[in-house]
């Protein structure tokens, strides 16, 4: 079990924020947005029960202390849950519309929170990358969105290298797969 802040009555959960920094030390690193997720979503779900799954992941991609921080302040979640959903609508909005050039993109970029940055980036890659792999998609763009923010835009200016990228990522999600499926094996016959 984590703990969220008491500041939440609604929530049965036990509270401290200093236990739920204790797990995270304690726990992997590739866990720490499990577990952050796991607290956020009771949170979440009070204030955004239709889109709580878009909007815990756009606040996971916040640094882990920024995080927290919500975590402690009730008005503070409630403004980023405010404003993620207004990034959201924004987005669908502009679905229909054409990618950003490449230098207007980067110039937006500065000064950008880091979550509305991973977007913008996601909002301009995915149309390229679903030319290149449809089936995959969505899976290739997030891992390409791992990368660097020069590198995407590098990547968004260049068909070739972008192509390679795509193919590199597919290959790696397949190896992760594969290894996925020989674990579960594994853990069958065992």
């Amino acid at each position: 079990m984590y703990f969220i802040p008491n500041v939440y009555k609604s929530c049965d959960i036990p509270i401290a924020i200093q236990g739920l920094v204790s797990a995270l030390c304690n726990a992997p690193l590739d866990q720490h947005k499990k577990i952050l997720g796991e607290v956020l979503y009771p949170l979440v779900d009070q204030l955004e029960h239709e889109h709580v799954a878009k909007v815990i992941g756009m606040i996971l991609e916040m640094d882990t202390t920024e995080v927290l921080h919500l975590l402690e302040s009730p008005t503070d979640l409630k403004l980023m849950v405010a404003e993620t959903m207004d990034v959201l609508r924004d987005v669908s909005k502009d679905d229909a519309r054409e990618p950003m050039p490449i230098k207007e993109l980067a110039s937006a970029l500065v000064n950008t929170p880091t979550y509305r940055r991973r977007m913008m980036l996601a909002e301009n890659l995915y149309p390229l990358v679903d030319q290149i792999e449809h089936k995959h998609a969505n899976k290739v763009t997030k891992m390409i969105l791992e990368l660097d923010t020069t590198e995407v835009l590098y990547l968004l200016e260049s068909p070739d290298s972008l192509k390679l990228a795509v193919e590199e990522a597919i290959d790696i999600y397949e190896e992760s797969q594969i290894s996925l499926i020989e674990n579960a094996i594994s853990l069958v016959c065992s």
